[in-house]
């Protein structure tokens, strides 16, 4: 009998240790889906439509990552975007025209901590034809009180302004 109690012990130690391990293998984060976070896009004489379809607040990926921000008082944001060439030209699509500006007014660059190593789903700069589409995920760390209401996302384009095209997140 006591026998068979510590076999069920064991039994139930192993399974309550590999349901924590696993949910540590699980990222975190919780999707949001938008809608209207839509605008054009230009660069020069191309112009292309963006739309943010998905952010991902305190985002953590399954694979190792090098550091939790967490512990830095700071998280990670994945955006998920499309981008459509709507011109005759090509549209020089760069993967680092892209950036957050957080609630201070601050631009955010795209994080290096998560790369093609650990997310599967990065978005690749290309040039695309007219009515192509690309769709892809960009990484940032920010402050852990950002929210989405904080933060906008921006391309930096190239019109006969050089002005920023800012996309709010809803």
């Amino acid at each position: 009998m006591l026998k068979k109690t510590a076999y069920s012990l064991l039994i139930l130690s192993l399974l309550f240790v590999s349901g924590c391990n696993a949910a540590q293998n699980q990222p975190r984060g919780n999707k949001i889906t938008l809608d209207k976070a839509k605008t054009e896009i230009v660069y020069f004489d191309a112009k292309a439509e963006m739309a943010v379809t998905e952010l991902t607040l305190d985002f953590f990926p399954a694979a190792e990552v090098l550091r939790d921000p967490g512990g830095d008082g700071k998280q990670f944001v994945r955006v998920s975007i499309s981008v459509t060439n709507t011109s005759d030209v090509e549209f020089p699509l760069n993967f680092t025209s892209f950036q957050l500006k957080d609630g201070k007014g601050e631009k955010v660059t795209e994080t290096f901590l998560l790369n093609d190593s650990n997310v599967d789903d990065h978005l690749e700069s290309k040039e695309l034809k007219n009515d192509e589409k690309a769709e892809g995920a960009l990484y940032f760390e920010v402050g852990k009180d950002e929210t989405q209401q904080s933060l906008l996302f921006v391309y930096e384009g190239y019109d006969s302004e050089f002005k920023d095209f800012e996309v709010k997140f809803e």
